[in-house]
């Protein structure tokens, strides 16, 4: 975005609007007096100078959103914010095995600089990588894991970009002949590869960086949570740990979440795109379930009920209640007596307790049934 402009940058604009005006070229043209003519250089200097500040104004106005911003406008934005510049693409990087398949008989030597590759059917899909040091095989080099009489040397690919990170086993073939040598792999995929950052990838950052304005209140915590898809429902909590700390729990369709969840949720918020100033810890704690078993004993007229029918009831009552609200024992029993028929009185001879923790779900858990004809 350029925004500053000299007299001379003005002048030379001005110049060329003139000398490609046609009405302006008809008036020069003709005899016209001084001031007509003068009349008419104002005219064009009037449309150029227009149409010159509102194309400034325009790109002003268009750079101030982060939506609608240029490259260079961007470059600013990240710096506004303290965000990493933008990100270059990078070379992959890793190891490759290289040496003889059968055991040398004197000192072979493999300089560096040489080029090995991977397989391809046409230029685009052969990735070339250079060896970054030398080395060398001897009689006394042992046998690598594939059989091969091999040494490990560093490489880095040529060409930039993301799809330069290679499987393992996939740089196989010689660009450069290295006399005496004649088998090469690389034994893991190679790494670090990356594109140059795209255009709506920085903006994009730009975005998340603005979001974190929203980030002292808890309820954004608590939709971030619930924005993957695993989550069912979620609270986060102030200073869990001390003055920084966001305590964040949550629950999947499954109830409490895995441990390889539980860590993608906490890598998320802990990442330093979504928090580059450090600003907060976030730490992902199990919501733990309160467990209530009872006996139960249930007075009816009438047909005796089921055990399926008493347990539905039951989970029907656990199903209303929310995080941290208490068992009640009369709403139990109402909840009895209006969804099994027959059923004349309900007595709780025992149970697991009826509090619940803040940060606790009641659950229902084993219930024993006792069944009493009622006694009109």
């Amino acid at each position: 975005m350029k925004i500053t402009y000299t007299q001379d940058e003005v002048q030379e604009s001005l110049l060329q609007n003139i000398n490609d005006d046609d009405v302006l070229k008809k008036v020069m043209k003709v005899n016209l007096n001084v001031v007509g003519k003068i009349r008419a250089i104002m005219g064009s200097l009037a449309r150029v100078i227009v149409d010159f500040i509102f194309t400034l104004m325009l790109s002003i106005y268009n750079n101030i959103f982060i939506y609608s911003a240029d490259r260079e406008a961007l470059i600013s934005h990240l710096a506004d914010r303290g965000l990493e510049s933008w990100k270059q693409a990078h070379k992959s990087s890793g190891t490759v095995r290289i040496g003889s398949q059968s055991q040398p008989t004197a000192a072979i030597p493999i300089p560096a600089l040489a080029i090995v590759s991977t397989e391809g059917d046409n230029s685009d899909d052969i990735k070339q990588f250079i060896l970054l040091n030398a080395g060398s095989i001897n009689a006394a080099t042992p046998a690598d894991s594939k059989g091969f009489y091999t040494v490990e040397i560093s490489i880095e690919s040529i060409a930039e970009g993301a799809d330069c990170n290679v499987p393992a086993d996939s740089i196989t073939k010689f660009i450069t002949d290295i006399p005496g040598i004649d088998v090469v792999y690389n034994p893991a995929q190679t790494a670090y590869g990356r594109d140059e950052e795209t255009i709506s990838e920085v903006r994009e950052r730009c975005v998340t960086r603005d979001n974190a304005i929203y980030r002292g209140m808890l309820s954004w915590f608590v939709s971030e949570t619930q924005n993957f898809s695993f989550v069912t429902e979620a609270i986060a909590v102030p200073r869990y740990d001390g003055r920084g700390t966001i305590g964040i729990a949550f629950l999947t369709p499954s109830g409490i979440p895995t441990s390889e969840q539980i860590s993608e949720v906490q890598a998320h918020f802990n990442d330093d795109d979504m928090d580059p100033a450090g600003a907060y810890t976030v730490i992902v704690f199990t919501m733990s379930t309160k467990i209530w078993d009872a006996s139960i004993t249930v007075y009816y007229s009438g047909d005796e009920p089921t055990d399926e029918d008493l347990n539905d009831a039951i989970a029907l009552y656990f199903e209303q209640l929310e995080r941290g609200e208490d068992i009640i024992s009369d709403q139990i029993d109402t909840t009895i007596i209006e969804n099994v028929g027959g059923i004349k009185s309900v007595d709780i001879t025992s149970h697991s307790g009826f509090a619940v923790g803040e940060y606790e779900y009641p659950v229902k858990g084993t219930i024993t049934w006792t069944k009493v004809a009622y006694a009109e």
